[in-house]
């Protein structure tokens, strides 16, 4: 019996175990984690072999991008030294044209500087020599007289002209004397054509007191002397700068003859007789300051004035000036050595005088 129980008991059917299913779904879970997990070690792994292939192919770059770079860097290095080469040279070039162009620009002003004291030295000296002739041709005319008018057509032979002057003379002035001419002659200067001014007739004394007085006899005498039924008149033999000056006067004496006004111009000076009393004038530019200061005007007087005020400005001025660039001191030297010079020349010149 109980061997029967026992047999029943086990002929039953024994219920499932539920921790079976549970323990194969974990089994079969397990298995697809272990493959999920295999699957991220195996893409990680790619991973880390592309950022490696990545890392090396990116370093391979950066080394011959490196590379390229400092050859370029090198080129261009090589380029800008070359031309910064190349522009040292020329502005050294350039700097020692411009010192040679100093140099001689600064020999050039030496020069002009020399040249200029010498310049205005031999001014000087140009002037008070010709300050010296003038006043040796004024003496050598003093005893000279100048008779205008007398027609060339009229004229006897040149080797009788003394002896017809002087006879001409005395019976023209009342005069009984000697009157001692040393020559008598045309004046140098070529011979006027048909209808021109006759040229004057130089009549030279022995003594300058016996031209003063026929002078001023014939000066007494105004228009009235005549020779062959020509009107003459008489001045004094002026040279040719104290010409020029008297010619200044001669707009300034038209206006006056045409307003009335008596004057005289004794040289190179000239005289007004004003309503207010007479003024002397030393020279055109002080006559025409004076005529227009009294509200005259003068045909040409305008244009006389300023090229007067032009001359005298020149002449204030004097040479160009120069301004010499850096030391002086040997040009001095040497233009003092020149002006010593000049002064000892014009020395002996003056000694030998």
């Amino acid at each position: 019996m109980s061997g029967g129980t026992t047999n029943k008991w086990k002929s039953k059917k024994q219920p499932e175990d539920p921790s079976k299913d549970t323990k194969q779904m974990l089994t079969v879970g397990a298995t697809g984690e272990l493959t999920r997990v295999a699957s991220l070690d195996s893409i990680s792994l790619q991973i880390r072999t592309l950022t490696a292939e990545m890392k090396t192919e990116l370093q391979a770059n950066k080394e011959e991008i490196t590379t390229e770079m400092r050859k370029e860097l090198t080129d261009f290095k090589r380029d800008i030294n070359k031309l910064l080469d190349n522009m040292d040279k020329e502005i050294k070039e350039q700097t020692k044209r411009i010192q040679d162009g100093e140099t001689r620009t600064e020999e050039l002003e030496q020069w002009s500087c020399e040249a200029n004291e010498a310049i205005q030295h031999m001014l000087q000296q140009q002037k008070y020599i010709g300050d010296k002739l003038e006043d040796i041709e004024a003496r050598a005319r003093r005893n000279n007289l100048r008779v205008y008018g007398i027609k060339e057509s009229k004229e006897v032979k040149p080797s009788e002209l003394k002896e017809t002057i002087e006879e001409w003379l005395k019976k023209e002035l009342g005069l009984e004397e000697d009157l001692q001419i040393q020559s008598a002659h045309r004046a140098q200067a070529p011979k006027p054509k048909e209808g021109q001014a006759p040229r004057s007739i130089i009549i030279q004394f022995q003594q300058s007191k016996t031209k003063d007085m026929i002078l001023n006899k014939a000066w007494e005498k105004g228009k009235k002397i005549m020779f062959e039924g020509e009107g003459v008149y008489f001045d004094h033999d002026y040279t040719a700068k104290v010409l020029q000056q008297r010619k200044a006067y001669l707009p300034i004496k038209k206006k006056l003859k045409s307003m009335k006004i008596r004057f005289q111009t004794p040289y190179t000076k000239m005289r007004i007789f004003w309503e207010d009393g007479m003024k002397s004038y030393n020279s055109a530019e002080e006559a025409v300051r004076d005529l227009k200061s009294r509200g005259c005007a003068v045909e040409g007087l305008q244009m006389a004035e300023e090229e007067m005020q032009k001359n005298k400005e020149a002449n204030a001025k004097g040479p160009a000036s120069w301004k010499k660039v850096g030391d002086n001191g040997m040009l001095k030297n040497r233009v003092r050595e020149r002006l010593q010079e000049y002064e000892l020349r014009r020395k002996k010149t003056e000694g030998g005088e």
